[in-house]
């Protein structure tokens, strides 16, 4: 199994139209373009503060429509909106995970 990879979600700056911010390669700064935005593992992830630095795996992402940036406008992106939304759209997706896990043991 490959290790997970994420992304980092920032809600730290405003004035991007409204798009989902993400910090870059390395930490080199944001983007709005998902293409361009680093990929961190868990082990990076944890050198993160938090708080409006949220990481979001990949995988987590994978659904979202895109154009070339995504658009907490676009049906289906809206917990993407801020930090709290995202929040609460990761512990529920862990939630269901854990779920679905536990029945297939069953």
């Amino acid at each position: 199994m490959s290790e997970a990879k994420f992304y980092i979600v920032t809600f730290r700056h405003r004035g991007y139209d409204g798009k989902v911010l993400f910090w870059g390669p390395n930490r080199t700064g944001y983007t709005t373009d998902a293409g361009r935005a680093g990929i961190y593992s868990a082990e990076d992830v944890a050198t993160f503060r938090g708080g409006e630095d949220i990481p979001v795996s990949v995988e987590a992402l994978a659904d979202c429509y895109r154009r070339t940036v995504i658009d907490p406008g676009d049906i289906g992106n809206q917990f993407l909106r801020n930090a709290k939304d995202l929040k609460t759209y990761l512990q529920h997706r862990a939630e269901q995970t854990a779920i679905v896990c536990s029945e297939a043991r069953s």
